[in-house]
C-alpha cells in the first residue's frame, strides 16, 4: 500500500515524494485500522466470483515546518468490487495481482481526497 501511496502521489504532483520523513515539506501519516472482504456475488462451482473489499484508514499530512495539519481524516473509508476467476485454484494464483490492484486503486482515492481538499 505504502508504495502504490509514494507512486500516485509522484504523478499526480510537481514535488518530489519519497518515504523519509526527513527533509520533506510535509509528511502523509496513515494507519490502516480495518481491512475486510465479503462476497457480493457467487457463481457456479465457485465459492465467491465477486467480492466488496474494504480499506479503512487514519490518515493525516502535516506540514513538516511548522506542526500544521494540512489534511486529516481519522475514518477514510474506501470500497471497490473486484471480480475474481472462475475456480478458487486460479484465484489463488492471482492473488498477488488483485492485492497490486487494491493498492493502486485504494492509492489513487486517498490521493484525489488529500490534493482536492
Amino acid at each position: 500500500m505504502t508504495a502504490a501511496v509514494l507512486k500516485e502521489f509522484a504523478l499526480r504532483t510537481r514535488v518530489p515524494v519519497n518515504s523519509r520523513s526527513t527533509g520533506v515539506d510535509a509528511v502523509l501519516q496513515g494507519e490502516i485500522r480495518n481491512l475486510f472482504s465479503a462476497p457480493v456475488t457467487f457463481g457456479v462451482n465457485t465459492f465467491a466470483s465477486a467480492f466488496l473489499v474494504t480499506v479503512q484508514i487514519s490518515v493525516k499530512l502535516v506540514r513538516v515546518k511548522d506542526g500544521v495539519v494540512l489534511y486529516e481524516n481519522s475514518d477514510f473509508s474506501f470500497q471497490a468490487q473486484y471480480e475474481l476467476n472462475a475456480s478458487v485454484s486460479q484465484f489463488f494464483s492471482e492473488e498477488n495481482a488483485a492485492v497490486e490492484r487494491l493498492a493502486r486503486d485504494f492509492a489513487a482515492a486517498l490521493a484525489s481526497s488529500v490534493l482536492t481538499r
